[in-house]
């Protein structure tokens, strides 16, 4: 290690090691919309899976008769959205440009019957908005790999894809990741954090001490 990495690295641990000794603790700018259907399926997993990828984001679940549906989820860091309230409905669609992304979750493919044709229910109406305003839209699935209905289930991606929403299955398996940087940075671990991968260690590379508390703290495996 040369004396300008050297120097590099002494001021990331400096920087992390004032912040750890400040108790800081950064309020997320960057905001998620997640779109529930009035009827779901196994929302717990969707709830985890958001929770744990969307940590750095402030999550808003827009849905129907929230209070009723979600009160087992209650969270500091999520703000539950009842579009059945048209005051609120309507500041969505007025503030909707806060939002960095929105992701709409499906359980089962009588779901998408809603999001590939025009239809008059507000999740139709508001994932059309969405692709009016071009803002990126991911959907999140949860099935099996070997499922009989691989076949369905593909098509109705690919139209989606069509559409310009990106499908992920929340039930696959994380995959592993080599960090390129010299030095694994806590940015680092919350990337592989937010993609769902662990990350592998290569030879003389080097991990801050704050990159090591967020790994444990978001349980990222280093290797």
């Amino acid at each position: 290690m040369d004396s300008r990495e050297l120097t590099e690295l002494i001021k990331t641990i400096a920087l992390e090691e004032i912040q750890k000794s400040k108790g800081l603790k950064s309020v997320p700018s960057q905001k998620v919309l997640i779109l529930v259907p009035p009827s779901i399926f196994a929302f717990g997993k969707f709830f985890d899976y958001v929770r744990e990828h969307f940590g750095d984001y402030q999550v808003h679940i827009a849905s129907c008769h929230v209070q009723d549906r979600f009160a087992p989820y209650q969270d500091s860091g999520v703000r539950y959205l009842d579009v059945t309230d048209l005051k609120t409905r309507q500041e969505l669609f007025d503030h909707i440009e806060d939002y960095e992304k929105a992701c709409v979750l499906i359980s089962d493919l009588t779901a998408m019957e809603d999001l590939l044709e025009i239809r008059s229910t507000t999740l139709s109406q508001m994932v059309n908005y969405l692709i009016m305003q071009d803002m990126p839209i991911e959907a999140l699935w949860a099935y099996k790999r070997e499922n009989r209905r691989m076949k369905d289930i593909r098509n109705s991606q690919k139209k989606l894809e069509c559409l310009g929403i990106s499908s992920t299955n929340i039930c696959k398996e994380k995959v592993e990741k080599r960090s390129v940087h010299r030095v694994i940075t806590e940015r680092d671990v919350f990337d592989a954090h937010h993609q769902n991968v662990k990350i592998i260690k290569s030879n003389g590379q080097l991990v801050t001490p704050l990159a090591k508390d967020r790994a444990r703290e978001l349980k990222i495996a280093i290797q």
